[in-house]
């Protein structure tokens, strides 16, 4: 998209993310995509701390974005009582800046190797949507 230079280099700058987010140019990133922990320590309820952010595909970050970014969760375990959880819970909240950060645990219960925890993350931005996902893959014990 062409457009006049100005000479605020901070307004051609949201000229041109402007640009990006109009045409399409939109991902969701995530600070860690994928975890494996052991069964035992599965148990134990760990957490893992998710950055989220909403940049184009040059990994600029859309710092004008507050719009909302839903998180949804979903666990494989058939375990009576294994389940994932996410702080702030399940729902669509405000991006601040273009990012978010979200805290997804584990239930301190008795996981098996194969279970699965997965957050997925969402976003529709001018009419494009992204996402992303984070897995945590419990895994048999080494000992």
């Amino acid at each position: 998209m062409e457009y006049r230079v100005l000479e605020d280099a901070a307004v051609n700058e949201n000229f041109e993310l402007m640009s990006k987010i109009l045409s399409g140019d939109v991902k969701l990133t995530l600070s860690q995509t994928a975890a494996s922990v052991e069964a035992t320590d599965a148990a134990a309820g760990p957490s893992y701390e998710i950055g989220i952010r909403l940049e184009d595909a040059d990994g600029n970050l859309h710092e004008w974005y507050n719009g909302k970014v839903t998180l949804a969760v979903a666990e494989t375990s058939d375990v009576v009582g294994a389940a994932i959880t996410v702080s702030p819970v399940a729902g669509s909240y405000a991006m601040d800046g273009g990012t978010y950060e979200a805290t997804v645990t584990l239930s301190e219960s008795a996981w098996e190797a194969d279970n699965t925890a997965t957050l997925t993350v969402t976003a529709k931005v001018c009419g494009f949507n992204a996402s992303a996902t984070f897995v945590v893959t419990v895994v048999a014990d080494a000992g």
